[in-house]
């Protein structure tokens, strides 16, 4: 049963890159930064994504708490030739996804969302 759900979230994260030839891949993290699934392009890549998503989560969730304001939504990072979006994906659970800057901002968080959908669906 968990190899079964294992593989319909990598499927799951699959459909994600085929939105857009410029989704680089994603991942689903716990709290705590351990990888659920992984449509990542290698391992190494899959380690470093994971300390930086779990780094740019922390910070955005501190700049929130000294604004007084509620819970984090979305973290973006943007690079001269990239992004990393982060966004909660239920209880304990972080959906992080890179894509290459010419992508269309607005397609990749529709996407974000709806994969964020069927990833509940598979967790909770």
């Amino acid at each position: 049963m968990i190899d079964d759900i294992d593989q319909q979230l990598e499927e799951t994260l699959g459909g994600l890159r085929l939105v857009s030839p410029y989704v680089v891949g994603s991942a689903v993290l716990t709290g705590d930064g351990f990888i659920v699934a992984s449509e990542l392009p290698h391992e190494s890549y899959e380690k470093k994504a994971t300390v930086i998503a779990m780094s740019m989560l922390t910070m955005g969730q501190e700049a929130i708490g000294e604004l007084g304001s509620s819970d984090v939504e979305r973290v973006l990072v943007e690079s001269k030739d990239s992004y990393i979006v982060m966004v909660n994906a239920g209880p304990g659970a972080i959906l992080a996804a890179v894509a290459e800057k010419e992508i269309i901002l607005g397609l990749l968080f529709v996407a974000i969302k709806e994969t964020v959908a069927k990833v509940n669906t598979l967790l909770y």
